[in-house]
């Protein structure tokens, strides 16, 4: 064989190695795409179980409980109950746990685990703002912005744009780095409730604003309607909060201040410019402490309202020294009815719209989440994650003939009597212990549409008849007396006035951890503003010190603060 035919030959066999090379290479691609595809698809076509609605073989979710005292049936446990059977049966998901623990030391634990660089959960909550951001700082949580946008339900989609804010707490420079549990809408903001016999004897209405209020005011503290012989302040109002004494859940003055225009505490673009701005430095809280210190100086509010939390200010309701109070929804049925009327079952309470001030109506805005579901950064099974997610969602208002319609689980969350009927009384229960299985999920709450209730109730109070399985379980809540006439119930009232007043309520923009500066200085600026604000409400100070306020506030830290709000503003609402 001559040198030329040698070297053809080599050359032949090396295109063949190449060519094979290439073909092996080639399919190990192929086999490996296919591979990641199933183990972390980010699309439908891409996950068989998710298209079927369940996962066979069955995946896991390994998750952690920040509630170690759940009540359970007999023979139950956190890792084996009606919840995890129902999440492997239905869904093909198993649920196991990493740890539970007690909430105060939930956030511990994540800690350690991250210092440790030990493998977190593949999802849990976080509560806690200051924790989320270490997370997301320290690259341990995945952006689920694709997944949510691939595997998300049309409802889930739907609820979750309603408000572009609920997304603000988890998000950065366009990325979502959880979904975000949400609240129901409005379920601390106020309206104000009047004893409605004591203005019936005076001859007097409901007040529409704050002129009206005044003189309500001036005649209950003349008139001695106790009878106890004392003037004493009509209005009962709380300003003991080490947070914020200004805009709280119960007996709260959020309404007064909202009235001229702000909220003490809340960041939000009050001066309309795209900008947030810290509420208690605005010019309208001057008006509003000045207006507050002339009915403390008239004996309108009470002179130790300074020493009253919460519930002591509701005390002074319920105890029948005064006639005026701002609070939830929720309030009537607790502590006015469980109180108030139980001791004086004469009494009439009526809730009533908040009166505008110089500016119309305000009033603080409940939050919109209460808290996250973050998602591990490497977890492989996000849409086993979602299909679970949807299916939450879809059972929390199941309609008619879903084997959900009246709850998560007979003998857990309702009872079927020997009649047939469905029953949610405590009485019924066995050990008169209803459970509420949704403590059992891993978002630890009930996955609803924050305003779906409300709007069922506010349906049900101006008369519609219950049709749907939802409606009918809110229905069947009241006594029989108020479902055959609606406008006895005082809670469905409430619930019906602040739905006409919804757009009134104000948020608190400011949803990020605590800033760098805030951690530092905030303890003290907190301290500086509540001590100044009780003290020209209480007319130790001329109400000129706002201005001296505001001064040092910003000179204190307060700007500095500003600029690190505005910074997390700009990227959490950043487009994606």
């Amino acid at each position: 064989m001559g040198k030329k035919d040698l070297l053809i030959r080599r050359l032949k066999v090396l295109t063949m190695f190449m060519l094979v090379s290439v073909f092996i290479l080639s399919a190990c691609t192929n086999n490996q795409s296919t591979t990641n595809k199933q183990l972390n698809p980010m699309s439908k076509e891409d996950s068989e179980g998710f298209e079927k609605g369940k996962f066979d073989p069955a995946v896991s979710i390994s998750t952690a409980h920040c509630n170690n005292n759940l009540p359970f049936r007999d023979g139950e446990s956190v890792e084996d109950n009606v919840h995890t059977k129902w999440a492997k049966e239905e869904l093909g998901i198993n649920i196991e746990y990493d740890w539970t623990t007690n909430s105060e030391q939930c956030g511990q634990k994540v800690r350690l685990a991250m210092a440790a660089n030990q493998e977190l959960p593949d999802a849990f909550v976080v509560y806690d703002k200051q924790l989320l951001g270490e997370l997301i700082q320290a690259g341990k949580v995945m952006d689920i912005s694709q997944a949510f946008e691939e595997f998300a339900s049309d409802q889930v989609k739907e609820i979750y744009s309603k408000d572009t804010s609920y997304w603000y707490p988890v998000s950065k420079d366009g990325a979502k780095y959880g979904l975000p549990l949400l609240n129901e809408s409005l379920v601390n903001d106020p309206v104000l409730y009047y004893r409605e016999d004591w203005l019936k004897e005076l001859g007097l209405k409901v007040p529409s604003n704050f002129e009206e209020l005044e003189k309500v005011m001036d005649e209950m503290l003349k008139a001695d309607l106790n009878g106890d012989g004392k003037k004493d302040a009509p209005l009962a109002m709380a300003f003991k909060n080490d947070l914020n004494p200004f805009a709280t859940w119960m007996s709260d003055s959020s309404w007064v201040f909202g009235g001229h225009g702000v909220i003490p505490g809340y960041w939000n673009t009050w001066n309309k410019n795209g900008k947030l701005e810290y509420g208690s430095i605005q010019p309208e809280v001057k008006e509003a402490l000045e207006r507050l210190n002339k009915w403390f100086d008239k004996g309108y509010i009470s002179a130790d309202a300074g020493l009253h939390d919460e519930r002591t200010a509701s005390e002074q309701f319920t105890s029948q020294k005064s006639g005026i109070v701002a609070g939830p929804n929720w309030m009537y049925n607790w502590p006015i009815k469980a109180s108030l009327m139980q001791n004086n079952p004469d009494a009439k309470v009526t809730p009533a719209l908040v009166p505008s001030g110089p500016e119309g109506v305000g009033r603080l805005g409940t939050a919109a989440t209460s808290g996250t579901l973050v998602v591990r950064k490497d977890f492989k099974h996000i849409d086993a994650l979602m299909l679970y997610i949807n299916k939450l969602f879809e059972y929390s208002a199941a309609p008619e003939g879903s084997p959900y319609e009246n709850g998560w689980a007979e003998g857990y969350d309702y009872v079927v009597k020997e009649d047939g009927s469905i029953s949610k009384d405590r009485a019924d229960f066995p050990n008169e212990e209803p459970i509420r299985v949704d403590k059992y999920f891993i978002t630890e709450i009930q996955m609803i549409d924050p305003f779906k209730r409300l709007e069922i109730i506010g349906d049900l109070y101006n008369g519609k008849k219950p049709q749907t399985p939802l409606e009918r379980a809110y229905f069947s809540e009241a006594p029989k007396e108020e479902q055959n006439n609606p406008a006895l119930n005082k809670s469905w009232q409430s619930i019906s006035l602040l739905l006409e007043q919804k757009d009134q309520s104000i948020q608190d923009l400011f949803l990020g951890a605590p800033t760098e500066t805030m951690l530092s200085k905030g303890e003290a600026l907190r301290t500086l503003e509540i001590e100044t604000f009780i003290s020209i409400i209480y007319g130790k100070t001329p109400v000129s010190e706002f201005d001296a306020f505001v001064k040092k506030w910003r000179e204190m830290g307060g700007d500095e603060i500003t600029e690190e709000v505005n910074e997390w503003y700009e990227s959490a609402a950043a487009e994606e």
